[in-house]
């Protein structure tokens, strides 16, 4: 199998749309030194976010937004980590990839203190920044295809379960390997507690 699931589609849109409002590409100084690369990564996962409020980082922050020449962005990234609103940005991050698989583009908004912005984001190039996971996902149903030794027509099913797998890209990639009368869908839960329980069954015997 292959690790995308949706915390996976979020980090990319964090990571792809939102680093410009906190500081990304942000210069110090009159050398313009760029702003520290390492201190934006922590924003790839909300839970590392916290780890900037260790004070080595907040000295590192506070000093860019003395002398960097993006004192409103650095101060955004400052609120982020100092008030905690990494969670917030987060499940923002993840109604707007929602959206994008009903509508041709969204935005994605935070006014929290010295956090205000609206970015919009259209559904391609959302598209854009989850093809080498969409790659993935071929790459391993066909590695799986090849394993049980057949072709994507002889299948007369192809199940979809969970979110991730309603974004247009995947289904359109599915359904251009399988066809579309092949896909159905399937309730998460209910795919899960079936898997578990083939799981079971073949542990017991």
């Amino acid at each position: 199998g292959v690790p995308v699931g949706g915390d996976v589609l979020d980090q990319r849109l964090v990571m792809g749309r939102m680093l410009p409002h906190f500081g990304a590409g942000a210069t110090l100084g009159p050398r313009r030194l760029a702003f520290p690369a390492h201190v934006l990564d922590h924003l790839g996962e909300w839970q590392t976010i916290t780890d900037l409020t260790q004070p080595r980082y907040l000295q590192i922050i506070d000093e860019a937004i003395q002398i960097g020449n993006m004192p409103r962005e650095l101060k955004a990234l400052r609120s982020l980590v100092r008030r905690n609103y990494g969670l917030p940005m987060y499940e923002e991050v993840e109604r707007a990839k929602v959206r994008l698989s009903n509508q041709p583009e969204t935005t994605i908004g935070m006014h929290f203190e010295d956090i205000d912005f609206d970015e919009l984001v259209p559904r391609w190039d959302f598209e854009r920044l989850i093809a080498p996971d969409v790659r993935k996902v071929e790459g391993a149903l066909d590695e799986a295809l090849q394993a049980a030794g057949m072709r994507p027509e002889q299948l007369s099913v192809v199940l979809r379960t969970g979110g991730s797998s309603r974004i247009p890209r995947f289904v359109k990639m599915l359904t251009d390997k399988f066809g579309a009368d092949k896909l159905q869908e399937m309730d998460v839960f209910t795919g899960v507690v079936s898997g578990l329980a083939v799981a079971a069954s073949e542990y017991i015997t």
